[in-house]
């Protein structure tokens, strides 16, 4: 029963809950991954690149399920893409060699720089 929930939840397109992964499409597959960790209860959830390799439905999809599901979780998500991060992020940390250049709150809409090496945002 468990699967069928996540493939409605997830938009996954497929015939059965018994297709085979490698029959999927690229988006479908990733989804079916993110189902899989967000059927593990957990405090904190890192994910590294979700969205690499899929369209943007899949994106979507896939960025639904994890603010629907971020209640009492904290999830990180590492990200190249700005866009991506504004898709998904309450609060997006920019890191340029190993050092914090910029914080960016979505919820108050505030845009915060620091400069310096090691140095935390005020």
């Amino acid at each position: 029963m468990q699967a069928r929930q996540q493939i409605s939840a997830l938009g996954i397109v497929c015939r059965t809950e018994r297709d085979e992964m490698n029959t999927l499409s690229g988006g479908n597959q990733q989804k079916v991954m993110v189902g899989r960790w967000l059927s593990q209860a957990s405090r904190l959830l890192i994910l590294d690149e979700p969205f690499q390799g899929v369209d943007i439905s899949a994106r979507r999809d896939i960025a639904a399920k994890l603010r629907a599901s971020a209640s009492g979780r904290a999830t990180i998500v590492f990200l190249t893409e700005l866009d991506e991060a504004f898709e998904i992020a309450d609060r997006i940390l920019v890191m340029s060699e190993h050092t914090l250049v910029g914080e960016h709150l979505q919820r108050r809409r505030q845009c915060r720089q620091t400069s310096g090496r090691n140095r935390r945002p005020t």
